[in-house]
C-alpha cells in the first residue's frame, strides 16, 4: 500500500478467498482502495448461486460501481456510461445475510481442522504442509499440501472415497487464453511451475466431523 501511494497507484485487493481473515488485526479487503469478494458457493461465505461484492471507502468509486453493475444507470432508465449486468438478486442477498452471521464460527472451525491436519501429518513422507504467515489469522478456504507423489496420492484418496482435489493445476502464465500475452514468462517463474504439479487440496469445511477428518488423515498416511 505504501509503495502504491508513493507512485500514485490504486490498489484493488483480491479477497475472494479471505472472508473474515485478518492481517495485523485488520480484516482483509479493507487495505486497498477497493476490496473484492467472491460469493461462489464453495467460498467460506458462499451464496446459493454465483455472486460477489466490492467494498470501498471511496464514495465516488462506490457510486460509479453501483451504476456500472446496472448497465451504467445512475437511476432507472438513465445511463451515464456503458456498464455490465452484475446485480446480486435478493434471494442470494438473503441467504448471504443469514450465512454471514455464522462466518466467524465457521472460520474458527476451519482453523481447528487445519491445526489437526498439521499436527497429524507433520513428518509424513515428503509432504509439505501449509502454515499461516506471522501477524495473520487464516480462514483456511483451502488446505493445500504438496508432494512429489501428488497424482498417486490423489488416486489413492479418491479410490478410498476421500474427496481430495486439485485447485489451479496450471499457473496463469501457462493458460491457453494467455498464450499471446504471457508466453514469454514460461520458464521465468520457477516456484509457480514447481508447485503446480505437486499441490493437493485436502477436505476442509466447518461441518467436517472429527471422525471424517480422522479418515482423511488415516488414508493420507496409508
Amino acid at each position: 500500500v505504501e509503495i502504491a501511494k508513493k507512485h500514485k497507484l490504486k490498489v484493488v485487493e483480491d479477497a475472494s478467498q479471505g472472508h473474515g481473515a485478518y492481517f495485523k488485526d485488520k480484516r482483509v479487503g479493507g487495505f486497498g482502495d477497493a476490496g473484492c469478494f467472491s460469493f461462489y458457493p464453495g467460498k467460506n461465505l458462499g451464496a446459493f448461486g454465483d455472486g460477489g461484492a466490492l467494498v470501498t471507502n471511496d464514495d465516488a468509486l462506490a457510486a460509479r460501481i453501483r451504476a456500472w453493475r446496472a448497465w451504467g444507470a445512475v437511476k432507472k432508465y438513465h445511463h451515464t456510461e456503458k456498464g455490465g449486468n452484475s446485480r446480486l438478486d435478493t434471494v442470494q442477498a438473503a441467504i448471504l445475510t443469514c450465512k454471514l452471521r455464522k462466518l466467524d464460527a465457521g472460520n474458527a472451525k476451519r482453523r481447528e481442522i487445519a491445526d489437526k491436519y498439521i499436527a497429524a501429518l507433520k513428518g509424513v513422507g515428503d509432504l509439505s504442509l501449509p502454515k499461516s504467515p506471522p501477524n495473520t489469522v487464516s480462514v483456511w478456504h483451502l488446505f493445500v499440501i504438496t508432494t512429489n507423489k501428488r497424482d498417486a496420492l490423489l488416486k489413492h484418496l479418491n479410490d478410498n472415497k476421500v474427496g481430495a482435489g486439485i485447485h489451479y493445476p496450471l499457473p496463469i502464465h501457462k493458460q491457453e487464453c494467455y498464450k499471446e500475452e504471457l508466453s514469454s514468462l514460461v520458464g521465468t517463474l520457477p516456484q509457480a511451475e514447481l508447485e503446480a504439479p505437486r499441490m493437493l487440496s485436502l477436505p476442509v469445511y466447518p461441518e467436517m466431523t472429527s471422525v471424517q477428518q480422522d479418515r482423511v488423515i488415516e488414508q493420507v498416511k496409508a
